[in-house]
């Protein structure tokens, strides 16, 4: 501040004092201290496999009423929290008030702490579903039918601090798990810091079955101190001179100028399709790339059914990335939108140069406006067939999850375009 390369924010300064309570608790702390062992030890989960009744994806995921026929699935719920490890902290607020960047000073001064991870919250439950696919391929899931114990124990184990950015559920395959994993993580002396646009409460919001959620949002208000960074202020949009922010807008116009700005990159050099890992049995091809950077028409990069796992691979392997022709969209083609704020994400996280042509400027890009109630009612019965016959699908190949609980798709905001629409203005 003195440097004034930061600007003096009053709530910016209580959220760090709530940061610095968090960094004194934990100074002298470890699971070890409060006799938590960071050894393996042998699950004692459910080991009745045979005689459990459909997936465990649907065990996990069951009605209440259903609970006394499988009780060992939910013995998580009578995890006794010893109520010495400390407490971290929910951060939430509105987009640019400088969450991520309070966390990652309050990340950065721990450097006494050894096992600790920053991670972006998609990127963490990629890995969590990855592994929890591995186990159910493995011998020991013949022998441990719940995941949850040992994966919980083994994320925990090699780092207890952990610090997510960009909180949000919008995904059943993740909601259906994250009470029963993070009370797990807490239970082996897990402490979090999170940020997030949303309030605890607002957290995956008439989705699926929601009142199966509704424990994590418990669980997470009582493991965290919850608080609003409620600046007013959207840094990111302070100390940017007007001519240099520039958006190619328009139809054939705006193309023209994104591939002017294109071939001034490459140089009259011929760009080259790449075949880019996204795993190790997953890749895609990209059909324009030039070094460290790729053109993709927009039905290209949004229009296939790509998640965070290849937009992460995208923004790992390349600085700036071109996207052409983006449409305006809406609840009618939420799908496209879903994933192209799942790229904005993903890019923005690993701070990669984004540049694109689009119809409108990008805070009217989205509307989740329809004519009528009744139109948009008949879209989401329309497409609730397609809808869950795409989730089952990816559960089943990404994820690993043979079925899951089916719930009422009219209910739910992740299918009308209202949680596509708060997610795209932060995402403008």
């Amino acid at each position: 501040v003195e440097q004034k390369s930061i600007k003096h924010d009053n709530h910016q300064i209580e959220t760090v004092e709530l940061l610095d309570k968090v960094f004194q608790n934990i100074k002298s702390y470890s699971p070890e201290t409060i006799g938590i062992s960071t050894t393996s030890s042998k699950s004692t989960s459910n080991q009745n496999n045979s005689s459990s009744k459909g997936g465990w994806f649907s065990s996990i995921f069951q009605s209440s009423s259903n609970k006394s026929t499988n009780e060992t699935t939910h013995t998580s719920e009578n995890l006794s929290i010893d109520k010495r490890v400390p407490k971290g902290i929910y951060l939430h607020g509105e987009v640019g008030t400088g969450k991520t960047f309070l966390m990652d000073l309050f990340y950065n001064e721990c450097t006494h702490i050894k096992h600790k991870r920053r991670v972006h919250f998609h990127a963490f439950m990629l890995d969590v579903h990855k592994r929890i696919h591995q186990w159910r391929t493995s011998e020991r899931s013949d022998v441990d039918y719940d995941p949850i114990p040992p994966l919980a124990e083994k994320l925990s184990n090699e780092a207890w601090l952990l610090c997510f950015d960009e909180f949000q559920v919008n995904d059943v395959a993740d909601a259906s798990i994250l009470h029963r994993l993070f009370r797990h993580m807490y239970n082996r002396g897990a402490v979090v810091v999170s940020t997030s646009n949303r309030a605890p409460d607002d957290l995956y919001q008439n989705g699926l079955q929601r009142e199966l959620f509704l424990p994590f949002i418990a669980l997470t208000k009582e493991q965290n101190k919850v608080h609003c960074l409620d600046s007013k202020i959207d840094y990111r949009m302070t100390g940017i001179k007007s001519d240099d922010n520039v958006y190619f807008v328009g139809k054939e116009e705006a193309n023209k100028q994104l591939d002017d700005l294109w071939n001034k990159i490459i140089d009259n050099n011929e760009p080259k399709p790449m075949l880019l890992s996204i795993d190790a049995k997953t890749s895609i091809m990209l059909q324009t790339t030039f070094k460290r950077c790729v053109l993709f028409d927009f039905d290209e990069v949004c229009g296939q059914a790509w998640g965070a796992a290849e937009y992460i691979a995208i923004a790992n392997n390349f600085d700036t990335v071109f996207v052409r022709g983006v449409p305006e969209l809406s609840h009618e083609n939420k799908d496209l939108a879903r994933r192209f704020i799942t790229l904005i994400d993903e890019l923005y996280e690993h701070r990669c140069n984004f540049v694109c042509s689009s119809a409108k400027e990008p805070k009217f890009l989205f509307s989740s406006k329809q004519n009528t109630a009744a139109s948009r009612r008949d879209a989401v019965l329309k497409s609730a067939a397609k809808i869950e016959s795409d989730l089952r699908e990816e559960l089943l190949e990404k994820r690993g999850v043979s079925d899951f609980a089916e719930g009422t798709y009219e209910e739910s905001a992740m299918f009308t375009g209202d949680e596509e629409a708060f997610a795209f203005a932060r995402a403008a």
